[in-house]
């Protein structure tokens, strides 16, 4: 009796055209012969293993741990919790915290954009999209600025509430004029900043 194994599995197949070789087939009867009668006795087990300190290790943590990672995890909001099953397969728990994530009530990040879209070219300086704005106020920069990537005519860009102030030096107790080189977009407005670092 010959036993054929499909490809990607350990279940026995039908045997299509392909002839196994006899000395395989002989292999396969005899590894599964010697686990089949003495499984038990030639795998080692140590005695952490053993039922009775499974058991006891299992309860020491349910007694000691659980608690304080239970009290952990219910300071947080339970719609931001996603609890996964950690017997399940890695593929599975990504695909199950990928779904939680998808259908939690999540606000969407809102980051600052260059008005000037930045070089694509290392070491080259000034705008990508061919835009000179050497010599022009901050006020004809932000004319400029706010006739670009407008949503909607219903949605256009604003001044800041700092103008053409640099919003962060203004906390930091300094009053410094913007650059337009570094001027974003957030929210609905636009703020000119006064260096990379702002």
């Amino acid at each position: 009796e010959k036993m054929i194994y499909t490809h990607f599995s350990q279940t026995p197949g039908v045997a299509n055209d392909e002839e196994l070789p006899e000395d395989f087939i002989d292999v396969v009867k005899d590894s599964r012969m010697v686990f089949g009668r003495s499984q038990g006795r030639l795998l080692v087990r140590t005695p952490q293993n053993f039922p009775s300190n499974v058991s006891a290790t299992l309860d020491r943590f349910r007694q000691s741990a659980m608690p304080e990672i239970e009290r952990f995890v219910l300071a947080h909001d339970p719609q931001l919790v996603i609890r996964v099953d950690g017997r399940i397969s890695v593929v599975r728990m990504f695909y199950a915290v990928k779904m939680k994530l998808e259908t939690l009530p999540l606000q969407r990040v809102a980051v600052p954009e260059l008005c000037l879209a930045s070089s694509e070219t290392p070491g080259e300086a000034g705008p990508a999209d061919g835009l000179n704005i050497d010599g022009l106020t901050v006020e004809e920069c932000f004319a400029l600025f706010s006739r670009r990537n407008v949503a909607s005519s219903m949605f256009k860009w604003g001044w800041s509430d700092w103008g053409c102030k640099c919003p962060v030096s203004m906390v930091d107790g300094y009053e410094i004029r913007g650059d337009p080189n570094y001027a974003v977009h957030f929210m609905s407005n636009i703020f000119f900043l006064a260096n990379q670092e702002a």
